[in-house]
């Protein structure tokens, strides 16, 4: 399918901004080399959670962590014929989970670590037909129970969806995100956040099978994310992640209409392995993160 000049123009902003983003985050990598980053065992992590992970299990450098993320959202209104919003409040969980390496039970949640809730803003921006640009804005709070405080959270940033290819039979997106994360301890001078640069592709294959009545279809898709600009001013030393890169493998399964279940409308289930440097994760969602 050829592209228009408008969808080449689009393209090559979009692999500018993206080049800009590998060579900031690998700038930050460079000056990070000077140190031996430690991991924080104390740091307030409640709006990674929020912000970063999904549904899932995690051993962040030998940290377990089971988290539930429940995206909530309105329905999308007009702002005009190209541009939407919807209001968005999402409220994630997360556990700790106590247990020998080679024992089960450490992925039973036996404490919870903290729950947020960050209700925001969502638009839809589609400059054409091949690109949808997602930017949104964040503000909430976290409740940190392990410490027994309250932090506020604002979370900013934009996502990009682009349909490289569509068929009968196959669709190609390529989707890129880049967002920055900070909180505030309320009652005392402690700080810390994140900047995270996303980019993957999703391969979709329309299958000749249904199922309620609709067409099923599975993907496979790739996501690298990358954590740069990590800021901690109790620990200037000292990563708030401490993970430099992920790397997630996922598959999917959907229909091509949304089906109501408990109230909710589903369209798409998915499973994903992430895993980086000491670190790997087993997560659930509906479908590419985009």
């Amino acid at each position: 399918m050829p592209w228009s000049n408008g969808h080449k123009l689009m393209f090559k902003a979009f692999t500018r901004l993206t080049i800009t983003a590998y060579l900031l985050g690998f700038s930050c990598l460079l000056q990070a080399q000077t140190t031996e980053p430690q991991f924080i065992d104390e740091a307030p992590v409640n709006y990674i959670y929020a912000a970063v992970l999904g549904t899932g299990f995690y051993d962040l450098n030998g940290r377990q962590i089971a988290v539930v993320r429940m995206p909530f959202s309105t329905g999308k209104y007009d702002l005009s014929e190209d541009t939407h919003w919807r209001v968005i409040y999402p409220v994630a969980v997360g556990y700790e989970n106590i247990g020998e390496d080679n024992d089960f039970e450490k992925w039973i949640p036996s404490e919870i670590l903290s729950v947020t809730a960050v209700p925001g803003v969502e638009f839809f921006y589609a400059p054409d037909e091949t690109w949808l640009v997602k930017p949104f804005l964040q503000l909430g709070l976290g409740r940190d129970f392990t410490q027994d405080k309250t932090t506020s959270l604002l979370i900013a940033g934009s996502r990009i969806l682009g349909d490289m290819y569509k068929s009968e039979l196959w669709d190609i997106t390529l989707g890129s995100s880049l967002q920055w994360a900070g909180e505030h301890m309320q009652h005392t001078d402690q700080y810390s956040s994140f900047a995270m640069f996303e980019a993957g592709m999703d391969f979709k294959r329309h299958l000749p099978v249904k199922v309620f009545n609709r067409r099923l279809n599975m993907s496979f898709f790739g996501v690298w994310q990358h954590f740069f600009l990590q800021r901690n001013n109790s620990d200037p030393l000292a990563k708030v992640v401490d993970v430099d890169n992920l790397l997630k493998l996922g598959f999917s399964l959907g229909l091509n209409k949304p089906k109501k279940v408990l109230g909710f409308k589903v369209d798409t289930v998915s499973v994903g392995l992430s895993f980086g440097k000491n670190s790997y994760a087993l997560t659930f969602g509906t479908g590419f993160p985009f």
